[in-house]
Formats: C-alpha cells, structure tokens, sequence
C-alpha cells in the first residue's frame, strides 16, 4: 500500500487514525520547506497501525511530531516491514492523536498572533528583572539579545524547540511586554520564484532558466534581490539580447512588486 498526499489537505491525526483503523506497519516520510525556503524532512514509522518512532533532523518522540504536524508538507507512506525490539514501546496512540489535535488548534490560534515567520522581534524592555521567565523564554531572550531583529523564522531555526513552543513563548513575551514586533522583512515567495522563472522560460527557454536559478532563490530578503537583479539583467542580455534581456528584467520587477 502506498499513500501520498499534503498535510495542507489531510491533517496528520487523520492519517495516523486511518493506518491505525488498518493496522499498517511501514513508514511515513515528510518533506516541506519553510519561510525562507529551506527544506526539511521527516519520518514516523508506524508498527501494526501503532506509532513507535518519529524523526525529524532536530527532534525525537513527541517533539518531532510536533513539528510535522505544524508543517503543512507533503508526505507518502510506504508500507514495510518495520522491526520492533523488546525495548521499543509505542507510543499510545490516543494520546498522539490528541496531541495532534491539540498542537494545530495551538497552532492555528499562534498563527493568527504571528501571521507572517518573516515578522521581526526585538528585545524591548531594559529590565525584566520583576518578571518571571520559562527556561524557554530566557533561552529566546538570549537569542534576540544577540541578534536584535532576528525574523520568527530564523529564530525556530536557531532555537532548540519545536516551532509550536517557539511562538507559544513569543506569545507569552509579547503578553509581558518584553519583546516587540516588527514589519515582516521582505522576501521573494515561492509563488513569485515559480512566476518569474516560469515567465523567463516562456519568453527566453530553459537556458534562461538556469540564469533565474543562478540568482534568484526562494526566501531571498530584498537586499539580496536588489544586488542580484542588475547582474540578472546583465547575463541574460549576452544570452538573448539586450532589449529582451530589459524587459525581462521589468517583469521580474513587476512580479516582485505584487503583494
């Protein structure tokens, strides 16, 4: 049996609750970028419809599935057989399902308080002395004072917690008057990376193609973009002439120019 589809479209609790109803043994594999663009993997693997194992490149157990639950990637089930030892014990399965359950409701929630990763954060108050801080909060506080400015998604990559207690901290901070938010830092989407290579290879070829992927990334900051787009113009003008070369660069502003 062999499963596949998005997390956009089928939450995990249900996955998991649909191997369990048939009592399943094989792997559930993950994958999904983030909002800078960098891809992440991860796995759960399942024995007779029960979980016992999840992986991800930071976290184990219940932290893992954490993180793939709030993920919103693609996953494929490949069913195997998967060797239990007598000292793997699985994880009870009512219990993940309500986790799951719980972390998205969280999470949705956080998000309507955060709805942008790239939202900057700072470090607002010159004596939290008085207040109370988690080990989690003192360790986020410790990060911001190092990089004031820091946007939410460099600072899951650069915390050592799941996204979910990430934003559950940043909550708690704002709610303390400790951190302060600031405008999402600009950066290229995928949408706009697909529509503006899709539209130099419509116009130029695939050898154009190659040229947009040599400068352009998803979750490029708009410094970045701004540096490349003249050296853009500059290449792809020795390979389809300077006016093209011109008004291919014009689109590639006016996609960019797109909210």
């Amino acid at each position: 049996m062999s499963l596949s589809g998005s997390l956009k479209e089928a939450k995990l609790d249900a996955i998991i609750s649909l191997l369990h109803s048939m009592g399943k043994s094989g792997i559930l594999t993950f994958s999904w970028k983030d909002e800078n663009g960098t891809p992440h993997s991860g796995t759960i693997a399942i024995f007779e419809g029960l979980p016992i194992q999840a992986e991800t490149e930071r976290f184990n157990g219940i932290p893992a599935i954490e993180e793939i639950a709030t993920s919103n990637g693609d996953f494929t089930f490949t069913s195997q057989d998967v060797t239990v030892d007598k000292k793997t014990k699985p994880l009870n399965f009512e219990e993940v399902v309500e986790l799951i359950q719980k972390t998205l409701d969280r999470w949705d929630k956080l998000k309507s308080v955060f709805p942008s990763m790239q939202t900057t954060l700072n470090y607002s108050t010159s004596d939290a002395s008085s207040i109370t801080l988690s080990p989690q909060e003192f360790s986020i506080i410790s990060l911001l004072l190092k990089e004031p400015g820091i946007t939410i998604q460099d600072l899951i990559h650069k915390a050592s917690l799941p996204p979910l207690e990430v934003l559950q901290s940043l909550e708690s901070l704002l709610e303390k008057r400790i951190i302060a938010t600031g405008s999402p830092s600009a950066i290229l989407t995928e949408s706009q990376y697909v529509e503006i290579l899709e539209t130099v290879v419509s116009y130029a070829g695939a050898g154009a193609g190659k040229v947009v992927k040599n400068y352009f990334h998803i979750g490029m900051k708009e410094e970045e973009v701004t540096t490349n787009l003249p050296q853009f113009e500059n290449e792809i003008a020795t390979l389809v002439g300077k006016n093209l070369g011109k008004r291919l660069t014009e689109k590639i502003q006016s996609i960019l120019s797109k909210k």
